[in-house]
C-alpha cells in the first residue's frame, strides 16, 4: 500500500497474494476472536479483531460520592473527598465499597493517582483553594508531603505514590 500523509483512502500500490506475519488471506471474514489479523482479498482490506467487551455493573458505593477523586485497579480501588463527605474515604476490592479512613484535610474537587495501598490526593477544594498533598496506606492517610505549587481544584492526574503528576485544573474561583 502506497499512498499520501494524512489520507490513504483511494491509493494502492496493488493487493496482499501471500501470507506475511501471521497474516492470513481470505475472501471472507473468520469466526472472530482477540487478536487475529486477516487480510479480506474480496473487500481488499487488512482486518483486526479487537477485544470488544461489555460494561457491567458492580455493587454501589456505601456513600453519595460526587466530586471526588479516585484511583487503583478494578479489583483494588480507592475514591475520597466526596462533596457531602470531604474527609471521607471509599474502598472497592473488586465486589463491595466500604469505608475507608477520613483524610487529614476535606476537601473535594481533588485529584488521586496510584494504588489503593499506596494512593495520593492532591489539590482541591473546600472553603477555598488547596493545595494540599496527602498519601494513604490502605486504611490511613498521612499528610505533610510536599504540597502543589499553586493551589488547584478539578485536575487531573496520573502516576504511582511514589512518581506522580498532577496537570490542569483552576488556580482561580
Amino acid at each position: 500500500m502506497s499512498g499520501k500523509i494524512g489520507n490513504n483512502i483511494g491509493y494502492s500500490s496493488g493487493s496482499v497474494t501471500a501470507p506475511s506475519a501471521g497474516v492470513e488471506i481470505r475472501s471472507d471474514d473468520p469466526t472472530l476472536s482477540e487478536g487475529l489479523m486477516w487480510y479480506n482479498t474480496t473487500a481488499n482490506t487488512l482486518k483486526v479483531a479487537r477485544n470488544l467487551g461489555a460494561w457491567t455493573s458492580g455493587n454501589s458505593l456505601s456513600a453519595v460520592f460526587k466530586n471526588g477523586g479516585g484511583c487503583g485497579t478494578q479489583g483494588a480501588a480507592m475514591g475520597s473527598g466526596p462533596q457531602n463527605d470531604t474527609d471521607g474515604t471509599q474502598e472497592y476490592d473488586g465486589t463491595n465499597w466500604s469505608a475507608g479512613g477520613n483524610m487529614n484535610t476535606g476537601r473535594y474537587w481533588l485529584s488521586n493517582f496510584g494504588t489503593q495501598t499506596a494512593g495520593v490526593s492532591c489539590g482541591g477544594y473546600a472553603s477555598g483553594l488547596s493545595g494540599v498533598t496527602e498519601e494513604y496506606n490502605g486504611s490511613t492517610w498521612s499528610s505533610g508531603m510536599e504540597a502543589l505549587a499553586t493551589s488547584r481544584y478539578n485536575g487531573a492526574s496520573a502516576g504511582t505514590q511514589t512518581s506522580g503528576l498532577y496537570f490542569g485544573g483552576s488556580d482561580s474561583t
